[in-house]
Formats: C-alpha cells, structure tokens, sequence
C-alpha cells in the first residue's frame, strides 16, 4: 500500500512544482542603465513591457508623427510659463507661490542626455472655482544650461469648467511653450503605456553639441520622435537640471491624484546611469501634499 500512496501522490506534487515554476514572474533586464559599474545592469521591474533604450544619435530620431496635435500657436496655453505666472495681472497673487518636489541633477558637462518617465493623471481635475491652477508633473530639464524643458502641464483658468492637460515642450529662454499637445486619445494610443508605476510617456533630452533637442517614444513604432530642437547657444538660466512636480496654485492644495516619476537617468559617453546621490539631490519646497522619494533621486511621487 505505501508503494502506491507514494505513486498516487507523486502526481500531485510534480504538478504543484511545475505551476511554482511557471507563475514566478521573469524579471526584463534592460540594455540600460548601469549602477555605475558597466557589467553590472540593473533590472526593469515591469514583467510584461520593457523600457524603452534612451537615444544616443539624434540621427535616429525621426519626425514627429502628430504635428497637427500642436495647439501651441493658437491656444493661451503656451504663455502659461513661470515668467507668466509669477507675474499675473487682473487676479489675485498666487496664495501658495511656487512649490517643488523632486530631483535635482547635478551640473557635468560631460552629460549629454536626460532621460525618464512621467505618469500621465487623465482624471486630474482641479475645482471649477476663481482660482488659476498650474501644476507642471513632471517636468524635465537636462544640466548645463538647458534652456528646454519637456513636461506634462494641468492649467484650470479662473472660472473654466474643466481642466486642461497637455504635453508640452518649455523653451525657457524664449518665455514660451513651443509645444502644447493636449493628452486625448491619440497621444494615449501612440506614447503612453500602463506600467506598474502606472500611465507612462518616455522622454529624453539630448544635446550633440551643436543642438538641444526634446525626443517622444512612440510605442507604435517603437521608434523616438523628435518635438523641438534650439541651439545650444540658446542657454538656459541654471547650469544644474531638474525632474520635479512643481505647482503655482492660487487654490492652496487642492486634491490631486498620485502623480509618479521613475527610471531618471543621464547619458555620458554613450552610457546611461541612474540619476544616484552621486548625480543628484533632492529637491523639496512642498508643503501640503504627501510624497516619496522611493530611490534616490530617480524615482519619486506625490500625491494628495
């Protein structure tokens, strides 16, 4: 009898260790980036859809594939800049002024790039009251005197009835928004996917040496569109760089859902290195909101 009972449960047993086998998830390993030691490449947490691989040759980039989503010269949207904002006429002064969480990183000409990806909230609304409410998250801007900025922006006007949520490209020597794609449908099929961290659109920065220039990843294609390009003669005003959730709200902290940023990285000679403390720190004035700085500085979020 002890023969057979061995037998009968055998079965069994073999199925439970090939269904352990077969539900443990596989981890995606990137070809990028590296925790600094090049034959060491840190693993991608999603299990289903890698990260795209950042851009080295902007050569590679081809045109942007939706230039007809470009609002930005005839909408109000593209003055919405800082300069803008700090110095608005016919309403009140901005109650809360500026606020900021996030990363800095940190100056190094040999940088080249700047590379991450930001969470896209299509349910973020702010109150339809007087007040304006201007939350850029995230927004990115490469070191050494980058004058552009690549971010997804939600504006609610005094008095509107909704809010409006784009994709925009900041060229902050100019004073304008060169780029302002309002987030509808076709911008979600063609450059956002759901990760675990949640509705994501990749984007890069990128200078050659000659330009700076503002690349989209288009999942469709698989391929880096490119939306803006200026001269590196046009500087920026700050020769470090940023990736933070920065708001100018005339209504104090209004709600807002989780907003996350991860995978921040820099390009130097070809490689691509996670935004550490050893190429950041961490940038914080804000008040009112809960975040998390979940690695440092490459991935954080905030939310109310």
């Amino acid at each position: 009898m002890i023969p057979r009972i061995n037998k009968i449960l055998s079965i069994p047993v073999a199925l439970i260790l090939l269904l352990a086998v077969t539900i443990v998830p596989t981890v995606v390993y990137s070809l990028s980036p590296t925790d600094g030691n090049s034959s060491n490449t840190l693993p991608v947490t999603n299990t289903k859809l890698s990260y795209p691989k950042p851009l080295n040759d902007p050569a590679k980039a081809v045109d942007d594939s939706t230039p007809y989503l470009n609002i930005a010269k005839s909408s109000y949207l593209a003055s919405r800049t800082r300069a803008s904002l700090q110095n608005i006429s016919g309403i009140s002064p901005l109650t809360s002024s500026h606020r900021s969480y996030g990363s800095y990183i940190n100056y190094n000409t040999a940088i080249s790039g700047v590379y991450a990806a930001h969470e896209v909230r299509t349910d973020l609304t702010f109150p339809a009251d007087s007040n304006l409410n201007v939350l850029y998250a995230p927004t990115l801007n490469a070191p050494n005197w980058c004058p552009v900025e690549s971010a997804t922006m939600y504006d609610h006007e005094p008095g509107a009835a909704t809010t409006t949520r784009s994709y925009i490209v900041s060229d902050n020597n100019l004073a304008t928004h060169p780029v302002v794609k309002p987030i509808d449908s076709t911008f979600m099929s063609k450059y956002v996917r759901t990760y675990p961290e949640g509705q994501l659109y990749f984007t890069e920065i990128f200078n050659n040496g000659q330009n700076w220039y503002v690349f989209l990843y288009n999942f469709n294609t698989a391929q880096w569109e490119q939306q803006y390009v200026c001269p590196v003669s046009e500087m920026g005003t700050d020769q470090h760089g940023w990736e933070v959730w920065e708001s100018y709200l005339q209504n104090t902290n209004p709600t807002v859902p989780k907003i996350e940023m991860n995978q921040l990285q820099v390009g130097i000679n070809n490689n691509w290195y996670y935004v550490d403390s050893s190429r950041g720190a961490l940038c914080d004035s804000l008040t009112g909101y809960n975040k998390q700085m979940v690695s440092q500085y490459y991935h954080w979020k905030v939310w109310s």
